[in-house]
């Protein structure tokens, strides 16, 4: 059935495999000792688990290899590969069997390269990895100097509640969108409060402090607003 030269069935007829469609060969999030595999005769899939969904990543036709990062981690398979043809010839490598496969020098020339290639592309993400970081820890940085700005802009706002001084236009406009944030964020964790918030009187004032909802210190500054009024 399958036209496999003399020479080549004498020397890896050990390590010949058949499976029919549908068949998985190493499954994700397994750890097995089935080494490596040379696909010989037919095509698989690559499928890898997003949550609950299932995802083919990529098809391999012959003559390839695949499940090859066995060969320099014992980790679980990082995906499933699974008969896409009527039906598939392997042979199965352990990593002790490495120099039978090298007695080939097509397949030991596609094995050093795909693991030449899986060596390039782990180092460019951890490339990436790297640059992201720096990029993040500058989103940091920035976003901590603008908390700064802000926090500096609402001490003065506070000084100024407290000692009457009038606000100006850039501490108005900081006050201006914390109140608005403020009103967005009650919203979403105290449906109801905003409309209690816009007809409120001193009474009601102290009840949202006994209820929990307005912290001391906030309820401080508006007693102190409301003397002014």
């Amino acid at each position: 059935m399958f036209d496999i030269p003399s020479g080549e069935f004498e020397r890896f007829s050990s390590y010949m495999q058949v499976y029919k469609q549908g068949a998985s060969i190493i499954v994700e999030g397994q750890q097995d000792e089935k080494g490596f595999f040379l696909l010989r005769f037919g095509r698989v899939g690559v499928y890898k688990n997003f949550g609950k969904e299932r995802e083919l990543i990529t098809t391999i036709d012959a003559v390839n290899l695949f499940g090859e990062l066995s060969l320099i981690s014992s980790a679980a398979r990082p995906a499933t590969v699974e008969v896409l043809s009527d039906q598939v010839v392997v042979y199965g490598f352990r990593p002790a069997d490495v120099q039978v496969l090298l007695t080939n020098p097509k397949w030991g020339y596609l094995l050093m390269t795909r693991l030449i290639m899986n060596q390039k592309l782990n180092n460019d993400q951890i490339v990436d990895l790297v640059e992201k970081n720096r990029e993040l820890k500058q989103e940091l940085e920035n976003d901590q100097n603008k908390l700064q700005e802000i926090f500096s802009v609402l001490q003065n706002i506070q000084k100024a509640m407290l000692v009457g001084t009038v606000v100006n236009a850039r501490e108005w406009q900081y006050l201006n969108a914390l109140n608005k944030s403020m009103h967005a964020l009650l919203s979403q964790r105290f449906p109801g409060l905003n409309e209690r918030l816009l007809t409120i009187n001193e009474s009601k004032w102290k009840e949202l402090r006994q209820e929990g909802l307005l912290p001391e210190i906030l309820y401080t500054y508006i007693q102190e607003i409301m003397r002014r009024k």
